[in-house]
């Protein structure tokens, strides 16, 4: 059966405790830190058919009539093989020119700035415009839009300015040339002063060899780029949860994505549970559900996590595909710690603190962020 994209929808079932009017707007009014959120998995819905529009014009409706035609409403998930899809026979169309991608990419910062994100991590897997056989137009375009958006923004939302970095990602189907041009760009525009800080490793979990990527994960680290890898999103992945391990040894990534079968593995929670103070986990609750990863919201391995100490980050992966917002993810996370009142909240907060501390920012940056999280009042805690 069609699982509903919306959280309240589940919570209004009972699968999990529902949030009081007052806890629900403290998570809205708290900073927030945004790590795992992939550009075009993050266009707001009604830039859409804006991006359509403008696609259409500049490329015409002949050979593009499923485009015409195409209602994201429509779109249905039983599963994660059903995800992919939808964005290579159609989302990245509307992110394939210069024009396209500022105007979503604009899009998408004025979103998570209205959800009192104080900190965005952006990622996005760099393309080839048409004619094009450099990976640094798409690049630049990203940074240009985020370099106009925090020069022109007004501070309708909030009383902090959203800092923006750039994640770059590498798909595990790439070709090692591929993943070698998008690493050398990061590493050359880091060394140029643009707000570029790290570099993912995603993809489809069933496709490809995470371990080939070895060497160029090893020489984005010592240029000084955090590392991210999706890991652990399915529990049978082609070469097995064990063998999965040894290509995370290999890859000594500073964070994990997702990490859903983690604990399903004596090896991989055994690794995490040593390097937890290391080591991060970006939590993707409604993807997971909605994915079919996680049986339910109330088996989400945040639980897990939060009960071992191991470090999360919450975040909302794609938020165009899964209608969860971050709001949405930071009140799942409320509803799901043990508790009520002040002391859940607390415990909440000192999630979000710890979390700053695997940023790939600097450290003058991190700081700055972290003053901000604990100026959150307590009196505000305790409503």
């Amino acid at each position: 059966m069609q699982k509903a994209l919306n959280n309240h929808h589940l919570a209004s079932h009972g699968v999990v405790p529902p949030l009081s009017a007052a806890e629900y707007a403290f998570c809205a009014s708290i900073p927030k830190l945004e790590v795992h959120a992939h550009l075009n998995g993050s266009i707001p819905r009604s830039t859409i058919a804006e991006l359509k529009e403008k696609f259409l014009e500049e490329n015409g409706v002949e050979g593009n009539e499923d485009l015409v035609s195409w209602d994201l409403d429509e779109f249905t998930m039983e599963k994660i093989d059903d995800f992919f899809p939808l964005f290579s026979s159609k989302i990245y169309r509307l992110t394939s020119s210069p024009s396209l991608l500022a105007h979503a990419t604009a899009a998408v910062l004025d979103y998570f700035q209205s959800h009192n994100v104080a900190y965005l991590e952006l990622r996005s897997t760099p393309r080839l415009f048409a004619n094009l056989d450099s990976f640094l137009p798409y690049i630049q375009t990203i940074l240009s839009s985020i370099s106009d958006f925090a020069a022109t923004t007004s501070q309708k939302y909030r009383p902090w300015k959203m800092v923006t970095k750039l994640v770059l990602s590498v798909d595990r189907r790439h070709s090692m040339s591929t993943a070698s041009q998008i690493i050398d760009a990061a590493i050359m525009l880091k060394n140029q002063g643009e707000p570029v800080v790290g570099i993912d490793l995603c993809g489809d979990p069933r496709s490809g060899d995470p371990v080939v990527f070895r060497e160029l994960f090893l020489k984005a680290k010592h240029a000084g780029l955090g590392t991210t890898v999706h890991f652990a999103e399915i529990p049978d992945p082609p070469s097995g949860l064990d063998s999965d391990m040894e290509a995370l040894r290999c890859l000594t990534p500073d964070r994990l994505g997702h990490g859903t079968y983690i604990h399903r593995s004596l090896s991989t929670e055994q690794w995490v549970l040593d390097s937890k103070q290391g080591i991060a986990i970006e939590m993707c609750i409604t993807s997971n559900v909605f994915c079919g990863t996680v049986p339910s919201l109330e088996e989400h391995h945040v639980r897990w996590a939060i009960q071992n100490e191991v470090p999360i980050l919450i975040c909302t992966d794609d938020s165009l595909v899964f209608r969860c917002s971050p709001t949405d993810e930071y009140s799942l996370v409320l509803s799901l710690i043990p508790g009520e009142g002040h002391a859940r909240k607390k415990v909440l907060m000192d999630i979000l603190s710890r979390g700053v501390e695997h940023l790939f920012c600097d450290e003058e940056e991190k700081q700055s962020i972290k003053r901000l999280i604990e100026s959150v009042p307590s009196s505000l805690e305790a409503n």
